[in-house]
Order: structure tokens, then C-alpha cells, then sequence
């Protein structure tokens, strides 16, 4: 399928393991180029290779918890060229920083 991402940067929070990384992987196959944003940086960079590898495309990571306000103001600070990206996110994270449920 044809979604017209190649060339597109991507922004996948929580993009290191689980559903967050099987969306990055959907993304790459489709030549777009994942934004990886995770807490862990050791399995973000794995993540990333990995998709790389098999992929061939540019993937960007950034370790961030997206609960702190102040991370959130990091990743807006870090990609200021991303007005209305594509994302995907497998985070509870929220914009004021509450969780669902709390």
C-alpha cells in the first residue's frame, strides 16, 4: 500500500519496543523517516538501527519522558521544522502532562 510517507519524517512516541516500534517499522516500509521518542535511550538506538538496516531509511531518536514538561519542550525545541507531522503515539503521555487516569 502506497501512503505517500516516502520522504516524510514521522514522529512515533514511545517508537522503541511494542506497538510504538511495529508503527516506526510500518512507516520506514513505506519510505518515511521515523522520529523515535522513547526514555530509553539504549533500546531507542537499537530500535533505530535495526529499522535502518532492514529499511534503509534516516531514523532519528530523542529520549525523552513525555510525562515532564520540560522533555516535551526539549522535543518541540528539537524538530521546530514539524508543524503538523504525521505520529504515532503508544504513550498514555498528555499534553498538560496528566496521564489518563490521574
Amino acid at each position: 500500500m502506497d501512503l505517500n510517507l516516502s520522504g516524510k519524517r514521522v514522529l512515533v512516541t514511545g517508537g522503541s519496543k511494542g506497538i510504538g516500534l511495529a508503527c516506526a517499522e510500518a512507516f520506514a516500509a513505506e519510505g518515511a523517516l521515523p522520529i523515535l521518542v522513547s526514555r530509553d535511550a539504549a533500546a531507542l538506538e537499537t530500535a533505530a538501527a535495526g529499522i535502518r538496516e532492514r529499511h534503509g531509511v534516516a531514523v532519528e531518536t530523542m529520549a525523552a519522558d513525555l510525562a515532564n514538561g520540560e522533555a516535551r519542550e526539549r522535543l518541540a525545541a528539537a524538530l521546530p521544522d514539524i508543524r503538523s507531522p504525521a505520529a504515532a503515539s503508544s504513550t498514555s503521555a498528555w499534553p498538560n502532562g496528566k496521564r489518563r487516569g490521574s
